[in-house]
């Protein structure tokens, strides 16, 4: 479960989800999970399930691939389609480099593209990781760039405090408008979990 506080918040409201999600580890290569999310928020309520998978193809190199969607609200994608390659390197095979992409349809005409790298390094009770996003909406064409640092201390299994910052540019061509404007905002986002 999480809550949001955004400001301003006479504007933005506040945002609670509600999330459940299983993992099965079917074979010491492959793990896959289902997940259904509810969504609470000023400008309507709204549900979203995905499935996904983890799978090792070697002792360098793995994949995440994830398919969700979810109900006809602005805010949830009618489709949303993840794909990442994972790299492993350096003696203990603890550094991963990581390249992706998204494609995200919306209701109506808007669709993003996303296209991201970063690196992760996994350290004895520690993990420690940077990515940059590069996404392209449509209609307009529209670029912007965020960035997210994260790092989380625990062992799995056990416990994991984990603590993200993301910052950067999100932007988009508000086509819904009888006049279309681009909507160009700087935000940062502080995640803390346990």
């Amino acid at each position: 479960a999480s809550f949001d506080r955004l400001s301003p918040n006479e504007t933005y409201g506040d945002w609670k989800n509600l999330s459940l999600s299983y993992y099965h580890r079917q074979t010491p290569d492959l793990t896959w999970f289902a997940s259904a999310n509810n969504f609470v928020r000023k400008e309507g309520n709204g549900m979203l399930g995905a499935v996904g998978a983890y799978m090792d193809w070697s002792d360098s190199f793995f994949t995440f691939t994830s398919l969700s969607g979810g109900a006809n609200t602005s805010y949830l994608p009618k489709v949303r389609i993840d794909q990442d390659f994972d790299f492993k390197f350096g003696g203990k095979k603890n550094l991963v480099w990581t390249v992706g992409g998204s494609y995200i349809k919306y209701y109506g005409e808007n669709r993003d593209y996303i296209w991201s790298t970063g690196l992760t390094a996994y350290l004895d009770k520690s993990v420690v990781s940077y990515r940059l996003f590069r996404t392209r909406a449509n209609p307009g064409s529209v670029v912007s760039n965020s960035h997210q640092f994260s790092i989380a201390v625990g062992t799995e299994k056990h416990e994991v405090t984990t603590l993200i910052y993301s910052f950067g540019n999100q932007a988009y061509m508000a086509s819904y408008r009888t006049d279309p404007q681009l909507i160009d905002n700087d935000a940062r986002t502080i995640t803390l979990s346990h």
